[in-house]
């Protein structure tokens, strides 16, 4: 006896069905007719009859011994449901993602995200006009087929396909670009196959078309450069008029672009890249995509990049005569989470992972290779952040601690980084975790310090102790008042005690109570300031008492023996708290130190053993 029929879905193209009532005990042979015949033979008294074809089909039943039985009733198999859109509405209720779409009338959505459409494939008939407001999404399983309407997507929506297909016909793809002054560019990725630079923004000069090459920006002929998918162009806005295409360049002036062409879809290859050069790699689809899962989901690009990237922004004019002191920086992104450019009060964002259509960004490779792209890193919306030029979070699944703290002045200078206390971070340098600050504010750098690399993200090593030491510092050509503040701050940080040391002025300062204002000359400071979460410096007597762990100078070596735990992690301070020596990756119960040049000093030795306990101890050295 049939029983239900499971119909085909949009990913599997056949049906099943269970037969039940078998004879139990015996070899049967059921026999299938229908649209497709075949025979099965096996045990017991149900058999799921599995891979049949849209059709119809009857069933019989024999064993040795036995007359056969008579046939089943009949099993239909269905298609999958055509759902056409016409002026009375849709044939078959709201579209599913089990449905093969038609739109054989003109159609638009509700915008604001009000109206997600779902299809197996979709299908626009010639002369339809079919439009996908802002923030909505269409997302088809399988192919677009354009046989000569229009589909067009608003700024801000989304075109999302899952399987690794071949689309037919032009999409118009909407792009509307951050404001931009005069002689600003925007980093643009195409969406779509076909796209020239010249088409994209016609009224641009023409020496104004550019890519990145490992030797900076190069000048592309914009007439016969069509964009490669995977790779980012800087195009510069046009002159401020009222152009005979109609197109009204007023400062600050949001550029519209279109994009149109066939939209890209599947697995695509981003270009080769070789370690150590830096690249701008883009947004080759028609939606955001995840940052997290195209830096370190992807096996091939998470070998080959650097786990940060970079969105280069410009936020206002730069006028010092005027007073106001902002300009052009990069917007980073890793696997801590995100910085911004722009005060949140004056509307700047961070980076949230998502990577919106058409957006370009740059990226370093650590390996040679090719970057690559597939539909798994496509989401539906969150196609918003879109950043303009001069790696959920990858870290919501671990143990998190950050802190983001500002650089600013009442001119409008703004700098910011990010300290996280990270699953998966050493104190060494993670590409996933830590990311270079690559001084693009003309203005003000702001940055962390670790191993002689500047950050604007650094990933700490779990667990978080209030005993850290952060040295930070900054550059500036700026003369005057500045001010360090917290951003934000989440995880065991978001309640912490944080407090700025100042070096110069010889004070702690607890940025909990109050902001933390100073005067500073023009230059590089690298010595000055120290975050840490307590308020006093470490003293020669506030040290653990642990009589199993010894530490000792042995012929101008230092050495550290544990009786019972094996040693993790060393770090050796001076008594101003800077960190002068570290190792995180020991797992030994004893560490000879040879590298250090001593002289008459006292010195902190903090020391992480593998059950997480930590010990300090004093060492007392002398230069002779």
């Amino acid at each position: 006896m049939p029983g239900t029929v499971t119909e085909p879905t949009c990913v599997t193209s056949t049906g099943s069905v269970t037969l039940s009532g078998l004879p139990a005990s015996v070899t049967w042979l059921i026999k299938q007719t229908g649209t497709v015949s075949t025979t099965y033979t096996g045990t017991g008294t149900t058999y799921n009859v599995s891979n049949l074809i849209p059709g119809s089909y009857a069933f019989t039943v024999e064993y040795v011994g036995s007359c056969i039985s008579p046939s089943s009733a009949s099993v239909i198999v269905n298609n999958l449901v055509t759902n056409s859109y016409t002026n009375t509405g849709w044939s078959n209720g709201s579209p599913t993602i089990n449905q093969n779409l038609i739109f054989a009338s003109n159609y638009t959505t509700t915008g604001g995200g009000l109206e997600n459409i779902n299809g197996c494939t979709c299908v626009v008939n010639s002369g339809i006009n079919v439009v996908i407001s802002s923030d909505d999404t269409l997302t088809i399983n399988k192919a677009i087929v354009n046989n000569g309407g229009t589909l067009t997507f608003e700024n801000n929506a989304s075109l999302v396909q899952v399987a690794n297909v071949a689309n037919t016909g032009n999409i118009i793809y909407k792009r509307i670009s951050k404001p931009m002054k005069n002689f600003d560019f925007t980093c643009w990725a195409s969406p779509v196959t076909g796209q020239t630079l010249f088409n994209l923004s016609p009224n641009t000069l023409s020496d104004k078309y550019l890519s990145y090459t490992a030797t900076g920006w190069k000048t592309e002929p914009p007439i016969t450069t069509v964009m490669i998918p995977g790779k980012g162009y800087g195009i510069r806005t046009p002159k401020a008029k009222l152009w005979p295409n109609g197109e009204n360049v007023v400062f600050p002036y949001s550029q519209p672009v279109q994009f149109i062409g066939v939209p890209n879809n599947g697995n695509i290859s981003g270009g080769a890249v070789v370690a150590g050069i830096t690249y701008l790699i883009g947004n080759p689809y028609p939606s955001a995509i995840d940052a997290d899962a195209f830096l370190f989901e992807n096996p091939n690009n998470s070998a080959i990049l650097e786990g940060i990237i970079y969105f280069w922004t410009h936020n206002t004019d730069i006028s010092l005569n005027g007073g106001k002191y902002s300009s052009a920086d990069y917007a980073s992104y890793n696997g801590i989470g995100g910085t911004m450019t722009l005060p949140a009060a004056s509307g700047g964002s961070v980076p949230n992972g998502k990577i919106a259509a058409g957006q370009s960004f740059f990226a370093k490779a650590t390996n040679n290779g090719s970057v690559v792209f597939n539909n798994e890193m496509r989401i539906s919306g969150d196609n918003h952040h879109f950043f303009k030029p001069a790696k959920s979070s990858k870290s919501n699944a671990f143990e998190r601690h950050r802190l983001w703290l500002n650089m600013t002045n009442t001119g409008g200078a703004f700098k910011q980084l990010l300290i996280g206390y990270i699953q998966g971070a050493t104190n060494g340098f993670d590409s996933d975790f830590d990311g270079v600050s690559l001084n693009a504010n003309l203005f003000i750098d702001f940055y962390s310090i670790n191993l002689g690399s500047n950050l604007v993200i650094q990933g700490r090593a779990l667990p978080f102790t209030d005993s850290d030491l952060v040295p930070l510092g900054y550059s500036t050509i700026i003369e005057g008042e500045f001010t360090i503040s917290i951003g934000q701050a989440d995880g065991k940080l978001g309640n912490q005690p944080v407090y700025l040391e100042d070096k110069l002025t010889n004070t702690i300062n607890d940025l909990r109570e109050s902001d933390y204002t100073f005067k500073t000359k023009t230059g590089i400071f690298n010595n000055r300031f120290v975050l840490r979460y307590t308020n006093k410096t470490l003293g020669i007597d506030d040290f653990e008492s642990d009589n199993n762990v010894l530490v000792w100078i042995d012929n101008k070596n230092i050495r550290l023996h544990s009786a019972k735990e094996n040693i993790n992690k060393v770090f050796i301070y001076d008594v101003l708290g800077r960190l002068i020596y570290n190792d995180s990756a020991i797992s030994a119960p004893e560490v000879i130190i040879s590298n250090l040049k001593f002289k008459d000093e006292v010195l902190l030795a903090k020391i992480v053993l593998m059950n997480n306990h930590i010990i300090t101890k004093k060492i007392i050295t002398t230069s002779k």
